[in-house]
């Protein structure tokens, strides 16, 4: 456990230099995804459509973007909090 507690102490001396922060979403519908964000402040960055279907997009609130994607490997859900339900993504492209 000392490795992972070294790590840890590593990772947070880095955090300072930090300057943005990309994620990457995988939902069910990229358009009401867009609009909800848009709906709370964030600022459309992007939208691409293919076949009428809206099938990537990119919001930003500061420094801070998210990506939208409805397509994705889903490996499992974790429950957190009860219904809270998070999708791990297996990396495909690393």
């Amino acid at each position: 456990m000392s490795g992972t507690s070294d790590l840890s102490v590593s990772m947070a001396s880095l955090a300072p230099s930090v300057s943005k922060s990309v994620a990457m979403i995988y939902v069910t519908d990229v358009t009401r995804s867009l609009a909800w964000y848009t709906s709370i402040g964030f600022t459309e960055l992007t939208r691409f459509e293919e076949d009428s279907e809206v099938n990537f997009g990119m919001v930003a609130l500061g420094k801070a973007e998210v990506m939208f994607n409805p397509h994705g490997d889903v490996d499992r859900l974790v429950s957190v909090s009860g219904s809270t339900l998070i999708r791990l993504m297996r990396c495909i492209s690393c």
